[in-house]
């Protein structure tokens, strides 16, 4: 599969005043060699971890806000509790868990939605909250290994999977009172890790088996090694835990149903089994599952699902599983559903269909937006002017809403072995995208012609299969790859090419290199054609606000009158903007070099030189203070 990053990709960037190589500003030193780092962009402290220790560092008053160190935690040891923990490991004699301790010894995870991050120093399993730096959870105090962490943030607490002395255990901690509200013991190791076996059969990698947490005001509902459980939120009690292995589930708007969703099979051939469960005793609703290759979206109408998946597209009664429309949505393969103005929109196999809420035709014929059946549409969607949009791997065009007639005869067809990068231009409306050296425009008010022809070929690029960055601006498209930094305006002409050589390039992968990091603020990428990627309308709520949208629940109500909430709403407000410079690793003159472009002019504005072709750097979008690890060192390349 070709290499694809869509939208904004947050360039990495710095800020400096002059081209000769530059030494760093400000010198942290630290007592052991970095491992890694990580910057908070919501309060733009940089997180160090080095073998014995976890920092936290304010550029702003170039000071530690807080450290923790491993003799700390051993101050802080329970001699029984850490017995207890080594015990916890004694237990496993599977080389699977181990190993995964291993992989974790170096990372610093932030807790999705939360201020807290998870480590491991020591052997020792650590939270810790990131804004004051108080240790929440200790393995070596409490005396259990971590696994994994959720937030929940309606209850302002964190659930955590544990392996407690020849148990495995789920964990309430209370994060307003600072403890451990209740520990219940879920299954023996042994069975966990027979599960767990069964499940790394069935998917393949560790990766797609992350326990799932939904609450409601009285329940927590959490999959645990392929079971489901639900749990008492007040003391911890199981209500029921499912026959069967689910690996997904969904909970209804009105919180009397559930949607199982169960994988079996093998790594080459898998099924999955789908059915409504009753909430309160975790009972099968439906006589028979049904049963389909891949399920590509579900959506609650109170009284009926609908389904979507490989072999059909329908409504399913609550009450007995029947289908609510005499025949399915016509089309093979159902890849995605998106619901629009109460009809449906969807993709069967290559080709897009509209259907209405009975399940009736309203396009005569379907329209083919892909080449082979396996192409990923990057967008799909209606725009203004009463169209549809779509972006595959293979072509681009527009249809008619009440049609699905084509805006252009034929479409814009693209190279599905170079990378497609889209935008969005709010100011004028129209969507730019790239491909193979080529730049088109897609207007939703543009009159209906044969063909949509590019408005610019760039023949000189020099590394096209690694272009991974578009951003638009007033005068035209910037476009950043491994070697190559351009600027092209509206009319197609050329503003300004800078070509670089990589000192590293083909050795490394470019998307995980740290060459281009995640966007600030911008698109992410969607991939609305994979089979294997559910969607769903079931239930859900929204916050409003920066603290609310990041972390939500009592934590964003805390933050709404201290100093951070500011700080970072001032942030997070700020990262909206375009990315204005682009970050390129060069071989120069003298040895590897990270040299920044400001993508308004292609000027050359800093460069800094690093050590080795793959460096361990981070940059903070919003104040363009480049990061960079030199063994005991944290080098701050600040803007000036």
């Amino acid at each position: 599969m070709r290499k694809i990053l869509i939208g904004t990709v947050l360039t990495l960037c710095s800020y400096g005043i002059c081209l000769a190589q530059r030494q760093a500003d400000i010198v942290v030193k630290f007592d052991n060699d970095i491992q890694n780092i990580l910057v908070d962009e919501y309060s733009g402290n940089v997180l160090i971890k080095d073998s014995k220790a976890i920092s936290s560092y304010n550029p702003d008053k170039n000071a530690l806000n807080w450290k923790i160190t491993e003799d700390e935690l051993v101050k802080k040891t329970n001699k029984d509790k850490l017995q207890k923990a080594d015990n916890a490991l004694k237990t496993v004699e599977r080389g699977d868990f181990l190993s995964f301790l291993d992989k974790k010894a170096n990372l610093i995870e932030l807790i999705p939605g939360s201020p807290y991050l998870t480590l491991t120093l020591n052997n020792s399993d650590i939270i810790i909250d990131i804004i004051t730096g108080e240790l929440l959870y200790n393995s070596r105090e409490l005396g259990y290994r971590l696994l994994s962490s959720e937030y929940m943030p309606d209850e302002h607490a964190l659930l955590l999977t544990v392996i407690d002395d020849k148990n495995y255990s789920c964990v309430y901690y209370d994060l307003k009172n600072k403890q451990e509200k209740w520990i219940s013991a879920l299954s023996p190791t042994e069975s966990f890790f027979s599960s767990l076996k069964g499940l790394l059969s069935v998917f393949g990698t560790s990766d797609q088996t992350r326990d799932m947490v939904k609450t409601t005001d009285k329940d927590i509902f959490v999959t645990i090694s392929g079971a489901l459980f639900r749990i008492n939120k007040e003391n911890g009690d199981i209500a029921w835990k499912s026959e069967d292995k689910i690996t997904e589930f969904l909970v209804n708007n009105a919180n009397t149903h559930l949607i199982g969703i169960r994988k079996s099979g093998n790594i080459l051939r898998s099924r999955v089994s789908l059915n409504l469960m009753n909430i309160s005793d975790g009972s099968k609703v439906w006589k028979d599952d049904v049963t389909t290759k891949y399920v590509s979206y579900i959506e609650d109408s109170g009284d009926k699902v609908l389904v979507a998946h490989e072999s059909g597209f329908n409504f399913y009664n609550y009450s007995d599983g029947k289908k609510i429309w005499k025949k399915d949505a016509k089309g093979n393969k159902i890849k995605q559903v998106i619901p629009i103005d109460g009809d449906y929109l969807y993709i069967a196999d290559k080709e897009m269909n509209l259907i209405d809420k009975d399940g009736q035709n309203k396009w005569k014929k379907f329209v083919e937006i892909c080449d082979k059946d396996e192409d990923l549409v990057y967008h799909l969607n209606k725009i203004d002017n009463n169209r549809v949009f779509y972006l595959s791997d293979s072509y681009g065009n527009m249809v008619d809403y009440t049609t699905g007639k084509k805006v252009w005869k034929k479409d814009v067809k693209f190279n599905r072995d170079r990378p497609l990068l889209f935008k969005f231009d709010k100011a004028k409306n129209i969507y730019i995208a790239y491909n193979d050296k080529k730049i088109y425009r897609f207007d939703p008010n543009g009159k209906d012609e044969k063909k949509n022809e590019s408005f610019a070929r760039l023949k000189d690029v020099k590394s096209d299969d690694t272009m991974a960055d578009i951003e638009l601006f007033d005068w035209g498209i910037s476009l950043v790859g491994e070697e190559d930094v351009i600027g092209v305006d509206f009319d197609g002409n050329v503003k300004y090419h800078n070509t670089y050589k990589d000192p590293g390039a083909k050795k490394r992968n470019w998307a995980m290199a740290g060459r281009i990091a995640a966007s600030v603020g911008g698109e992410f990428a969607m991939q609305l054609g994979t089979a294997n990627l559910m969607s769903s309308a079931f239930s859900g709520g929204s916050t409003t606000g920066a603290a609310a949208s990041i972390y939500g629940g009592a934590f964003a109500s805390e933050l709404a009158n201290s100093g951070y909430a500011e700080r970072m709403t001032q942030r997070v407000n700020a990262m909206q903007a375009n990315a204005d410079y682009a970050f390129v690793l060069n071989k120069g003159k003298e040895g590897t070099e990270i040299v920044k472009i400001r993508k308004e002019d292609g000027e050359e504005v800093d460069k800094v030189s690093v050590e080795g072709t793959a460096p361990i750097f981070k940059v903070d979008g919003y104040n363009y203070n480049l990061y960079f690890v030199h063994k005991k060192e944290l080098r701050v390349f600040s803007k000036k």
